[in-house]
C-alpha cells in the first residue's frame, strides 16, 4: 500500500495555510462584505494542500479545497433533505423539486441558466436520493463568479408558477414510468424497499408514488422551498483552482443575506428488528429470473459498516469473489452477482442482486448464497482474502477522488450524512482495522435468514418492456 492514500489528491504548489491565517482572513471577508463567516476546523489533504469548512452566520456550510493543479473547478450544492423527509400523501416532493430548481428566477427567466451554464462550458446535474438532494457544476476557473451567481440565484429566488410545476410533474410521471413501471429492475428495488421498510420513509420511493406526485399542489412546493432550502439546511463545497479569500467573499455576497428557517425534525421512529423473512414473487417481462435481497444493516456512520464491505467484496463483488467463481463460472447459473451497503443516514439495508440464467430455479441459487453466508459466519475468511479486499476498496477510493468533482461530491455526501466531511478521511484506515473475526461476526449478527427481505422476478412470458 501507498504511504499516504490520499498522496494522488495532491497539488503541486504550496496550499496549506494555518488556522490563524484563515480565522485572520474571515474577520477580514467578514468586515469587507458585511455578512459574518467563521472558520469552523480544516483537515490535510495530501502534504500540499486542504480542506476548510466554514459557517455563515445564517447557517450555510461552505467547504473550499484549493487545488491550481488544473484550471477547473467543481461547484455543488447539497441540501440536507430527501424522499425520507417528505409526508405521506405527497412522496416525490424532493424528486419533483430538483426538477423545478431549473425553471428560472426573475433576473435568470426559464432557459437562462442551461443557456449561460452551456455557452460557458459548464457541465451541470442533480440527483435525489433518500436523504439528500445535491446539484453539481464542473466549470473553467473563469467561470466561478457567474456560477455562484446563477446557484445562489436560484437557491434564494426561485420562481414557481402553475404552469411550470404541470409541466415538470408531467416529466416525472413519464420518468417513473420509465424507471419504475417499465422496468424490472426498478421494479423489484422499489418492492424491496416497501417490503422491507413498510410504514417507515425509506419505504416510499424517491421517485414517490403516482397517485402522489399527481396531488403535489404549488403551495406544497413553495413551502418545501421555503423550509427545505434554506441556508441553515445546505452545503456549498467548492473544490479545485481558486483564490480562497475572492471564493469567500462572492459567497458571502450572494449567500450571507439568505434567512435560516426552522427545519423541522422528520426523523422517523426506529423499526423494530425483523424476526422474520420476508418475500415477494413478482412476475415481469424478463428472459431469466433475478433475485433481490435486503438484510437490515446498521447506518453509514456504524463502526460495523466497513466489516459489511469488506465481506461485500469477498463474497460477491468481482471475478475474484465466492459466489461469482461458484454461480457464475463454476456452475453457470448465474449471470451476475452482486452486494453492496445502502449507505443511509439512518439503518438501512445490505443488498445482494442475482441475475440467473433461463430455466434456472430462483431457490437453488438462493440456498447457495445462504450458504455461503452461514459458512463465512462459522469460518472466518483468511487473512489474505481481507487483505486482498482492503487493497481493492482502496484502490477504489483513490480513483473515485483523483477529480475535484468526485472529490468535491467525497467531502458533501460525508457532510450531510455523517455531520462531518473529515469521516472521509478515515475510509482507508476503518479498512486497514477490520480483522478476520470482524467479517464473521457481521456475517452472523447482520445476514441472518430472518433479518431480510427477498424480491424474486420470474419470467412473465412477454418480450421487453420491462426487461433492462
Amino acid at each position: 500500500m501507498s504511504k499516504s492514500p490520499h498522496s494522488a489528491l495532491s497539488s503541486s504548489k504550496q496550499n496549506v495555510v494555518p488556522k490563524d491565517e484563515l480565522q485572520t482572513l474571515c474577520l477580514r471577508v467578514s468586515k469587507k462584505h458585511g455578512h459574518g463567516v467563521s472558520l469552523v476546523d480544516w483537515h490535510p489533504l495530501g502534504e500540499h494542500s486542504q480542506v476548510e469548512r466554514y459557517r455563515f452566520d445564517n447557517g450555510l456550510t461552505v467547504l473550499l479545497s484549493v487545488d491550481p493543479t488544473a484550471p477547473v473547478l467543481a461547484y455543488q450544492t447539497w441540501f440536507r433533505v430527501g424522499s425520507r423527509h417528505e409526508q405521506p400523501g405527497r412522496t416525490g416532493m424532493a424528486h419533483l423539486f430538483e426538477h423545478l430548481m431549473f425553471k428560472g428566477t426573475a433576473q435568470h427567466p426559464e432557459g437562462a441558466y442551461d443557456r449561460l451554464m452551456e455557452r460557458a462550458g459548464v457541465t451541470t446535474d442533480a440527483a435525489t436520493w433518500l436523504d439528500w438532494t445535491y446539484y453539481r457544476a464542473h466549470l473553467p476557473k473563469q467561470e466561478l463568479p457567474m456560477v455562484i451567481e446563477l446557484e445562489s440565484d436560484r437557491a434564494r429566488f426561485l420562481g414557481l408558477n402553475t404552469e411550470q410545476l404541470e409541466a415538470e410533474r408531467s416529466v416525472v410521471m413519464n420518468e417513473r414510468r420509465q424507471r419504475v413501471d417499465n422496468d424490472a429492475e426498478g421494479k423489484m428495488f422499489e418492492e424491496l424497499y416497501r417490503l422491507a421498510f413498510s410504514e417507515h420513509p425509506y419505504g416510499w420511493p424517491t421517485l414517490g408514488w403516482m397517485e402522489d406526485i399527481e396531488a403535489i399542489g404549488l403551495a406544497d412546493c413553495q413551502e418545501f422551498y421555503r423550509v427545505f432550502y434554506s441556508s441553515g439546511n445546505a452545503v456549498v463545497v467548492v473544490v479545485g483552482d481558486q483564490d480562497r479569500e475572492d471564493t469567500l467573499g462572492r459567497l458571502l455576497d450572494a449567500y450571507g443575506p439568505m434567512e435560516k428557517q426552522p427545519i423541522p425534525d422528520r426523523t422517523p421512529p426506529s423499526l423494530p428488528e425483523q424476526t422474520e423473512e420476508r418475500r415477494v414473487e413478482l412476475r415481469l417481462p424478463v428472459n431469466a429470473p433475478r433475485v433481490v435481497t435486503g438484510y437490515g444493516c446498521p447506518e453509514v456512520g456504524h463502526p460495523d459498516v466497513p466489516a459489511l464491505e469488506i465481506l461485500s467484496d469477498i463474497i460477491f463483488n468481482g471475478e475474484s469473489s465466492r459466489l461469482h467463481r461458484e454461480l457464475v463460472r463454476e456452475r453457470e447459473i448465474a449471470t451476475g452477482v452482486s452486494g453492496w451497503t445502502s449507505g443511509l443516514v439512518l439503518p438501512g439495508l445490505f443488498e445482494v442482486f442475482l441475475s440467473l440464467r433461463e430455466g434456472v430455479e430462483p431457490e437453488q441459487a438462493d440456498e447457495l448464497v445462504c450458504a455461503e453466508l452461514s459458512r463465512v459466519a462459522a469460518e472466518p475468511p483468511s487473512k489474505r482474502e481481507v487483505e486482498k479486499a482492503c487493497n481493492r476498496l482502496e484502490a477504489d477510493f483513490v480513483r473515485d477522488t483523483i477529480s475535484v468533482g468526485a472529490r468535491a461530491r467525497s467531502f458533501g455526501s460525508y457532510e450531510v450524512t455523517m455531520g462531518d466531511y473529515r469521516q472521509f478521511f478515515d475510509v482507508v484506515d476503518q479498512y486497514r482495522r477490520v480483522a478476520v473475526e470482524d467479517v464473521a461476526r457481521v456475517a452472523a449478527r447482520y445476514l441472518r435468514p430472518e433479518r431480510r427481505s427477498v424480491v424474486t422476478a420470474l419470467p412473465s412470458g412477454e418480450e421487453g418492456g420491462a426487461a433492462s
